[in-house]
Parts: C-alpha cells; structure tokens; sequence
C-alpha cells in the first residue's frame, strides 16, 4: 500500500493534469517548405580560360577538385588557379600552413592557393548576365574584372556563411551551386571554398569504408582533414580584408554549412577535436575559430564505428558550446547517423539532429524543400539572431509535403539573461538519479556544495518575479525522508494558482519555497511566440523515491521515458 507522501505526490500529479489541457510539446508543428528568398543572386568572379584548359588538358571538375593528370604515368597538378581567365579579379588567398609535421605531413611549412566563390543577395536593377561554366551550369550575374559587387539597395552589412563542400568536390559540382544560390537569396553572402582535396590525397567516398586503405592512407587523411578548417578560418580573414567584402560583413553575424566532410569541417573550426591516431583514437585541436557563431550540416561526416572523427567515443565535440544543426539520413552508411548522434548528444550549446527517412550519402533536388527549410530557418535564428526564426525553429517537427524528418536530438539553450531575467540551471545526482532545478547561480553553487550533484546542460531561463500573475510556486518535497540535498531530492515547480495552493495546504509534504520567479503559462496547451514549452516529467519512483523534472528538450523526455519515467506534458513555457 503507497504511503501518504506517495499518495500526496500523484495527486499532485494529477491535479496538474486537471489543469492544463491537451499539451503541445517542442518540435510538434509542420511547416510550409520556405523555398528560395527574395533576393536576386549574383557572385563573383569566376571566368575560365578554356583555351589553356584545353592546352593543359583535363575536364573542368579535375581543375575544380585538384586531380593531378597521371596520364601516361605522369603526375602534373591541376587546380583551378591554373585556368582563370580574370585571376586579379577572382577571390583566391595563400593558404599559409603551420610547420606542424604532426597535422601536415606533406604541405607543413608551405603555402597552398585557394580560390573562393562568393554569391551574395544583390539588387533588382542588376543587369549583369550570368555566366556559363564549361560544363553548362550558370553564374548568376557574374562580376567581372574591373566591376565591384551589386549589393541590395540599403543593406549596410550582411551575416556570412562560410561554405564548405563534401569530400572530393568543389563549390560548383552536382548540386552544390543551387545550395549557394538559396542561402544567398535568404539574404547571406556566402563564401564557398574550392578545398582541392585531390592536390592533398586522392582519397574518395568509397574509400571511407575501407579499413585497410584508410590504415595505410592515414596521415594523409588527418591532413587532409586538419587543411579545411584552417583554410575556413584564413578565408574569414581574406574576406575581411578584401575591399568588395570588409565593409558588407556584420562581424557579428558570421556562420557556417557544410556538406559531408564539410560539416565535419565546420565543427573542426568550431574547436572540435580531431582523431589523429588510428591506434588509440587519440584527438587535438586543429582549429578554433571564435568569429563562427554556428553552423549546419548536411549528411555530417562524424566518423564510423572503427574510426569516429572525434576522437573515442566522439569526446572531441565536449567542449562545443556554439549552436549546431545537423541534417542527416537514416540510410547514409558513409556518414552514419548513429555516429553523429552520439557526438551532438556530447555537445554543450544548442544543438539538433534531424533525420531524414531513407536518405542515403547524398542530395537530390527533391530534398531541398526539407534541407533548406530546417537550415535556413536554424541561420537565420542562430545567426541572423531573428527572434521569430528561432520559434519557429523551437516548434518545427517536419517540412509539409516533404520527407520523413523526425527531431532525434533537440536542445534550445537559453540566450543571455537580461537584467530582469534569470538562468534555471538543471542539476543530476549520480548516484540516485533525481533532477532539481536552481534558479540563479547562488542556488547553483549551493547544490553543488553537496556531494554527487552534476550540472545537465539543459538549462531554460525565466522571468525574475515582478508580482505578475505568472508568478511560479517553487515547492521542495518533503517525502523522501528528509534526505536535504542528499540525493533523494525533488523540486516542483508550477505557475499554475490551483497547484500553488494545493501544496502550500499540505506543509508535511511540500515545502513551498519562494515565488521568485515568472513563468508564462501554455494557453489551451500552447506556448506564446517568444517562449520554449517546458515539460514536467515525473519519475514514477523508479530510484524508489518521488522526482521531478523540468526541461525543454524532447529527446531528453524521451530518455527519461526509457528509464521508466512519465511524461505528464507542458508545465510552463520559458522565454527563449
């Protein structure tokens, strides 16, 4: 037979219940594809000179991706300095690269060029024709030698997207040219980097699978891996430097996408370790570009099972703390979701996983709707920092008439507290299990006073209380024998008046605590524009012991599902 505290604490339950009606939960809207932006697009200069591609021979993509000619056993490099036509006018640095043999082991010391494409939203009376590549694809509005950018009429500075293609390709190959054109007429300049990874390795998709070549191919593969963040972050500073660009980019709204091994690229840039040992799976820092604020990718590349990207166990993503989406595919074995997964459920700040149903290790045009929707909507919350895009982002669970996408990772952290705002950190006992909630860091510091207390990393913010009618109950439970900040601990917390005055009646049982904070309540299960639901999860006393949680992410609910815990829906909603 239950005890009266466990009675008391179901009943709590239940009346919270009782309370609200049918919630909705983060990530549970569909949403209309966005399509392409309303800007016109231009780019930069690109002409090639086919007479001396001819002369030297080789088809456009072999200059575009670094492949050597070997015809004839022979081994002449190819890249595509070798066939511009206006290279004066063509954004191309010397990637300088550090004397470290440790990461660099064929090009340490050197001096490597590297050609950019810059595509940016331009104005409606640009009259500039577009430009045909060897291969039939087009340039919008192509800049030509002596001529500057045409940005949109009033636009002072624009956010920056640094662009990194898959593996073995280039900015202009398959697709790659439409994903620029789209973040471009969403109001970005986007600079794509021409990595030539052939001039490093001639390794290729298929032999990411191959345990013996990649063995024997290693170091070069680490190299390879290691050049593409440090060329994303000299690339920042050509473009800073670079007279058409310098006075257009907000340094303050700089971010990032990849492709394949180009989201790999990005969360290298971000300070994401790197494997370099293929023995002991041992990782370093390559890279850590503070001017990136987030990025995406799409098919990440983190590894496989024998040879994760980030260091063992993906321990090289620990310390990422900027905001990160990726959009992978659940039948890509090139870059397996499950990999992936396992490093952003590692990561500190926002961060998101989006699954694609069926998708395999590569684009299609009829994957754009549900690619770009998800991508444009995280830059423009992420980076843009547009408060509408990130709740909109908060509530997106799939694209309409698309894909398959489901949300499997989903955590929103809290932007800066202002001056009337206040952090409510989570906090996990090792050895029991139980969650609390301190509200500022003096309670945060206070809990960790007590032994086996560890911050989760999922945080939400609210309202430092004004006497406003969302002012929240905050009650301690008092049937766990009295164990204080002994482990066996559990917080409630509600807004709503009918459970604020249930537990100050029961005083043997709950112990109210303060109305110190604000908390919007879900109307008719919903939460306003501006907020993140958050969602109570009771612990069913799986450690024998009654708990509660408050959190904002769905996919720890679901974890906590797992462990046996019930989900009892929306509580409160949180300012983002």
């Amino acid at each position: 037979m239950p005890s009266i505290p466990l009675k008391q604490a179901l009943t709590f339950a239940l009346l919270w219940l009782s309370t609200a009606s049918a919630s909705a939960a983060n990530h549970a809207a569909t949403v209309a594809a966005l399509g392409d932006g309303p800007h016109p697009v231009a780019c930069s200069n690109l002409a090639h000179d086919e007479a001396r591609m001819n002369q030297i021979g080789g088809r456009p993509a072999e200059f575009w991706e670094g492949i050597a000619n070997t015809d004839n056993g022979g081994n002449i490099p190819r890249y595509i300095t070798d066939i511009l036509l206006e290279p004066a006018a063509t954004p191309q640095f010397g990637l300088a690269v550090p004397d470290d043999r440790g990461l660099y082991r064929g090009f340490a010391g050197t001096t490597l060029p590297v050609v950019l494409l810059v595509c940016h939203p331009t104005s409606m009376a640009n009259i500039r024709n577009d430009y045909r590549l060897p291969d039939a694809q087009s340039l919008p509005k192509m800049q030509r030698a002596g001529e500057t950018p045409i940005f949109p009429a009033g636009a002072a500075k624009l956010p920056l997207i640094l662009y990194s293609h898959g593996l073995g390709g280039s900015p202009v190959s398959d697709d790659y040219l439409g994903t620029l054109r789209t973040l471009a007429s969403h109001g970005y300049i986007v600079a794509a980097l021409f990595h030539g990874d052939a001039r490093i390795t001639r390794i290729r998709i298929a032999d990411l699978n191959d345990l013996f070549y990649l063995a024997r191919e290693f170091e070069r593969y680490v190299e390879l891996q290691a050049l593409r963040p440090l060329a994303l972050s000299q690339a920042l500073d050509y473009l800073l430097r670079h007279p058409d660009y310098a006075d257009r980019i907000d340094v303050g709204r700089i971010g990032g996408f990849g492709a394949s091994m180009g989201g790999e690229a990005m969360l290298l840039a971000m300070g994401a370790r790197l494997t370099q040992s293929y023995s002991n799976l041992s990782s370093r820092t390559v890279q850590n570009e503070p001017r990136i604020k987030a990025a995406a990718g799409y098919v990440p590349y983190g590894g496989l099972s024998f040879l994760p990207a980030f260091g063992d166990d993906q321990h090289g993503v620990d310390g990422i703390t900027k905001p990160w989406l990726a959009v992978s595919g659940t039948a890509d074995t090139t870059a397996p979701i499950s990999l992936m997964q396992q490093a952003v459920n590692r990561m500190k700040g926002s961060r998101y996983l989006v699954a694609l149903d069926g998708v395999p290790h590569e684009y299609k045009p009829e994957y754009s709707q549900d690619v770009f929707t998800w991508v444009v909507t995280f830059l423009d919350a992420h980076v843009k920092g547009d408060a509408d895009a990130l709740s909109r982002l908060v509530r997106m669970a799939r694209v309409r008439d698309g894909l398959a996408d489901s949300v499997r990772v989903d955590y929103t952290a809290p932007r800066s507290a202002s001056a009337s705002e206040v952090i409510v950190t989570e906090l996990r006992h090792d050895a029991t299990g139980h969650f609390v909630n301190a509200v500022g860091q003096g309670e945060v510091d206070f809990v960790l006073g007590f032994p086996g207390w560890r911050p989760t990393g999922f945080n939400f913010k609210a309202i430092a209380d004004n006497g406003a009618s969302s002012a929240a109950c905050r009650f301690y439970y008092l049937g766990n024998g009295f164990d204080v900040m002994g482990g066996k601990d559990s917080l409630y917390i509600t807004p709503e008046p009918a459970l604020c005055n249930y537990g100050k009646a029961r005083t043997r049982e709950w112990n109210f605590l303060a109305a110190n904070i604000s908390l919007p309540r879900a109307e008719n299960g919903i939460c306003p524009a501006g907020t993140i639901a958050v969602n109570v999860v009771y612990n069913n006393q799986t450690s024998g012991a009654v708990n509660h949680r408050f959190v904002t992410s769905n996919a720890a609910v679901a974890d906590s599902e797992r462990g046996g815990a019930l989900n009892q829906g929306v509580a409160m909603c949180a300012p983002l």
